[in-house]
């Protein structure tokens, strides 16, 4: 069993997920075009990221998705839970260091970084979209400070799928406790 990996149930190749993403050092970081290609100012810290998988087949799977994200672009090394993403899906090694990535969404450009490490995954398979609950949710969370409005969630108009943990992994806990009893 991955410990750093948590499963919260549901099957299928579908479903929503949550990184925790700790960063080593204070970074200023440009997300793409994301605030007309400004820098934005990250204090050392954890932070989280919401995001979901909804395709069947393909890239566009829970399993590749979660892939893609614990990878850097070339000649950046992966991050460390990469085999454990590997494994925990029955992905061949071989398949997995053949990934490559490009920047698309705004979390890549804070994964992309050596000062930046994916400590955890949680992630629910469902058909259905959850996102927006679990954003609503998140959002409406004292464990967390969302950096900048739309930040990681341009497409849906108001809050933020990448935000800050203010209790670093006692908030992570808290949320995935908080998000557990509303999947009862």
């Amino acid at each position: 069993m991955c410990s750093n990996i948590l499963d919260l149930g549901g099957t299928g190749l579908q479903g929503t997920y949550l990184l925790q993403i700790y960063l080593m050092e204070n970074l200023l970081v440009t997300f793409g075009k994301f605030n007309k290609g400004k820098p934005i100012s990250l204090p050392a810290g954890y932070y989280l990221y919401l995001g979901s998988a909804m395709g069947k087949k393909g890239a566009t799977t829970l399993p590749s998705r979660l892939l893609r994200h614990t990878l850097r672009t070339p000649p950046k090394p992966p991050h460390a839970i990469f085999q454990e993403v590997c494994k925990f899906f029955n992905i061949e090694k071989s398949t997995c260091m053949k990934k490559t990535k490009t920047l698309h969404w705004h979390v890549d450009y804070l994964v992309d970084s050596l000062q930046a490490e994916i400590m955890k995954i949680a992630f629910m398979r469902s058909e259905k979209p959850l996102e927006h609950a679990w954003s609503t949710f998140i959002n409406r969370s004292v464990m967390i400070s969302i950096i900048s409005p739309k930040l990681g969630a341009s497409d849906y108009g108001k809050g933020s799928h990448l935000v800050r943990l203010k209790n670093g992994t006692r908030g992570w806990e808290e949320i995935l406790r908080s998000i557990s009893r509303l999947l009862l």
